[in-house]
């Protein structure tokens, strides 16, 4: 090798060290201008509401602001797609849910990302539990009285959801697979079913937690079962749909975060680390309560394990009834 070829060399291969030491650094100094979440629905929302709690305690965390950006439209696809193509360099990452994550990919066939690769499972910070409600005037007080009834009047129970292959609809869809009552799935334009429950256009419906918890506390619908695998701290005097003669049944929903595929790890982790010990936080643990969310710290693999977990079991859910959106 000659001086002039050995000097070349030693030049690239300095100029490499002080980019890798240049990336290191930038990584370390982590987040050094503010960071935007973006959640693919309205302001007001279920998933918004819970967010903004997170994010307020992870800007005084980290030291820098975790900005909203609401980008709804096509069911969260907008959004969705918007957060897979930013750069992978920590400062965009997107609010997901069971909906959006794992429902939307088995009903949209042209999207132009990939739910599952184009994303970095960051965190699920809250269990959004269901609830079967019904129309207060109804005579509805358990599981029971409402498979009687629609077993007494095949195809008149009229059961409201946000829209078709909305989590709302697949848990109704659940619901009378499971007991094997016939019912008229009645769609809405989200939140619009549920006042189509409160007037009596619809006798029930099974919706998230969060978005309804305000409508049950004030008696303007009645909770009868909700649907974890077991009570849910906001409302404990109210059964399971499994304790009420359907055991086994479940169809819980979720909130969690993600950052576009590509995010160098040593960012991944100083997030995960962030958000861990918000999550841990007391208040804000309460805070997540009182807006219907059950806080739930799923990082990483184990995150990855519920969406593959969600995505096969409402894919297969969607396949065998056949429900598409034309």
């Amino acid at each position: 090798m000659t001086m002039r070829q050995w000097a070349r060399r030693a030049a690239l291969g300095s100029a490499a060290l002080m980019l890798s030491h240049a990336a290191a650094f930038a990584q370390a100094d982590y987040p050094k201008q503010p960071v935007r979440i973006v959640v693919a629905n309205t302001a007001g929302t279920a998933g918004d509401n819970l967010v903004r709690i997170v994010a307020h305690k992870l800007g005084e965390t980290m030291g820098q602001q975790f900005v909203i950006m609401n980008h709804p439209g096509a069911g969260g696809t907008i959004g969705a797609e918007l957060a897979a193509r930013s750069a992978p360099d920590g400062y965009t990452l997107l609010q997901t849910s069971t909906p959006l994550q794992v429902i939307a990919p088995h009903l949209r066939k042209n999207l132009k990302y990939d739910s599952i690769k184009d994303f970095v499972p960051l965190v699920i910070f809250a269990k959004t539990e269901n609830v079967l409600v019904a129309n207060p005037n109804l005579p509805f007080k358990t599981v029971k009285d409402v498979v009687d009834h629609a077993k007494a009047n095949p195809g008149k129970l009229k059961m409201a959801n946000a829209g078709i292959g909305f989590q709302s609809h697949l848990a109704n869809v659940m619901f009378t697979n499971a007991t094997g009552i016939r019912a008229l799935h009645v769609a809405y334009k989200g939140a619009a079913s549920m006042q189509g429950v409160m007037t009596g256009e619809s006798d029930l419906t099974i919706a998230p937690l969060p978005a309804i918890i305000g409508m049950v506390r004030s008696g303007g619908v009645r909770a009868i079962a909700t649907t974890g695998t077991e009570r849910t701290v906001q409302l404990p005097d109210i059964p399971t749909v499994a304790e009420s003669g359907l055991p086994g049944f479940a169809a819980s929903g979720w909130n969690g975060l993600l950052l576009p595929a590509g995010t160098p790890p040593e960012i991944v982790a100083k997030l995960t680390d962030g958000l861990v010990k918000v999550l841990n936080d007391p208040g804000v643990r309460e805070q997540l309560q009182r807006a219907g969310g059950d806080p739930w710290v799923v990082t990483g693999d184990e995150m990855a394990k519920v969406i593959r977990r969600d995505y096969d079991l409402y894919g297969d859910l969607i396949r065998k009834e056949n429900i598409t959106l034309e």
